[in-house]
Parts: C-alpha cells; sequence; structure tokens
C-alpha cells in the first residue's frame, strides 16, 4: 500500500523536492500514524527503489566564456534599473530538460519546469531588478510560438521602466524576423540578446525558480485551479509585491558590470 502511494505521488507531483515529497507523504498517508513518521532519509531510500535522479548531459556545457565577456563589455553602458530580462518557460518535455529531476526507472528522465495535477504550463514574462513587471507575464498551456512572443512583446509596451533596455536569450522564438521587429518598436532599438548558454547572465531564470518554489509550496491550497496560483505566484514577486525584492540581489552582476564601467570613464 505504502508503495503504490508512493509512486501514484511521485507521477503527479515531479516538480517536488525531497524535502516537499517526505511532507506531502507524511500529510497524505500518515496522518493516523503522527508518533512514527518515517523519516527524510526513509523516504529518500523508497524513492530511489522506484526512481532515478539523472543529470542530464547538455546544461550550459556548450557556453563560451569569451563570448560571456564580450557581451559584458557590449552592455557595460546600461544601468541594471534599465534592465527588463525577458523570457519563457517551454513546456513540452521534447522542449525542455530540466537539470533534475524525477522519472520511473527505465524511462528517460525529463521535466517540465511548471507541472501541476498532470498539467503542464508554458509562461513567458518580463522581469526588472524590482521584481516582474505588473501584469508583465502570460502563461500557456503549450509550446509559446513565435506569435505568441511577439504579441507578448508588444502586450509590455506600456508597462515597461523610462529608458527599458532588453534583454533576451537565444531561443529560436525570440529571433525570428516577426520578433525582432516588434521588439525594436517596443525598446527603441536598445536590446540586445545574452551570451548562448549562459543562464547565470539572465536573471529571469532564477526569478522562475522562485516562482516554482512558491507553486509547490503553496499548490494544496488552491484545489486545482493552476491558472489562479500561477498568477498569484507571479504578483508575489512582481513590482511593489512582498517577493519582488528578491530580484534586485539577481541583477548584482550587471549593476556591478555597469560601475565598472563608470569606473574606467
Amino acid at each position: 500500500e505504502k508503495e503504490h502511494f508512493l509512486r501514484e505521488l511521485l507521477g503527479s507531483h515531479r516538480t517536488y523536492s525531497m524535502h516537499m515529497l517526505t511532507k506531502k507523504f507524511h500529510e497524505e498517508f500518515f496522518p493516523a500514524y503522527a508518533d512514527s513518521l518515517p523519516s527524510l532519509s526513509t523516504v529518500y531510500r523508497a524513492v530511489k527503489v522506484f526512481n532515478t535522479r539523472k543529470q542530464v548531459d547538455w546544461t550550459n556545457v556548450h557556453k563560451d566564456p569569451v563570448e560571456q565577456v564580450a557581451f559584458l563589455g557590449r552592455i557595460a553602458h546600461v544601468a541594471a534599473s534599465r534592465l527588463v530580462d525577458i523570457d519563457g518557460m517551454v513546456q513540452t518535455p521534447e522542449d525542455f530538460y530540466k537539470k533534475f529531476g524525477w522519472a520511473p526507472r527505465g524511462e528517460e528522465c525529463r521535466q517540465q519546469q511548471i507541472f501541476i495535477g498532470g498539467q503542464s504550463y508554458a509562461v513567458h514574462a518580463a522581469y526588472t531588478e524590482l521584481g516582474f513587471l505588473p501584469g508583465g507575464w502570460r502563461i500557456f498551456p503549450y509550446t509559446v510560438t513565435e506569435t505568441e512572443v511577439r504579441e507578448f512583446v508588444e502586450s509590455i509596451r506600456d508597462r515597461l521602466p523610462l529608458d527599458a533596455f532588453g534583454l533576451f536569450d537565444n531561443a529560436s522564438n525570440q529571433r525570428t524576423d516577426g520578433v525582432r521587429v516588434a521588439i525594436e518598436a517596443v525598446f527603441n532599438g536598445f536590446f540586445l540578446y545574452c551570451s548562448a548558454y549562459s543562464p547565470e547572465l539572465k536573471p529571469i531564470e532564477r526569478g522562475f525558480s522562485l516562482v516554482k518554489r512558491y507553486i509547490r509550496e503553496n499548490e494544496s491550497d488552491w484545489e486545482g485551479d493552476h491558472l489562479s496560483l500561477i498568477n498569484a505566484a507571479f504578483h508575489h514577486y512582481s513590482v511593489g509585491q512582498p517577493g519582488g525584492l528578491e530580484a534586485y540581489n539577481l541583477f548584482k552582476v550587471y549593476r556591478e558590470n555597469h560601475e565598472a564601467f563608470l569606473q574606467q570613464d
């Protein structure tokens, strides 16, 4: 009975950390046995029997430090307060492989970024050093297309800070001709594409991690209302909200880069 429940738990909550898996196991399976709850290590050993935690081999291995330094040189004149980091979380397993994930033994270890109750969601968002732009995100139940990226960029025009400077990654749906035209118009030509395979230079990647943590920690309170939960997570970490200021330190590399530029002058 325990094994069956654990298999169901792992299949429906693949984004959970080991701590959250143990907590969920305690809350849902052992409420009548509060005096003899299994320890974290016990649940971990049980999980290892049925699942594997595997590191995929492509993550960050192709980044070029020389290209990163060159990119930082090109963007050094831009104050961190002007930066608007725009990116998306792609949701089909074929499109995105997380560094770590849960999978039954014998199956490939793949993990969507937002996966709730068996449903995956894609997101595109805009992030600043004060948090996500208010209303500056869109949620999709499928992979984000070129058209949707273009429409998203156009939709945030009136939400951008003064003299905003766009920071984009190298995803194919952000580099098409139509999207580039929209970016040029919305940012008045002030934007750059980040060096390839450089999540450490994309603060929004950490911002997405905060959103996913919020979702994991609050999923049980939303009774299956996934869209409201995702919106609440982004709202919590948006400009002017309690979690917004957590973005400030994530832009530290760009503040220091700009300060070094000013000192040279």
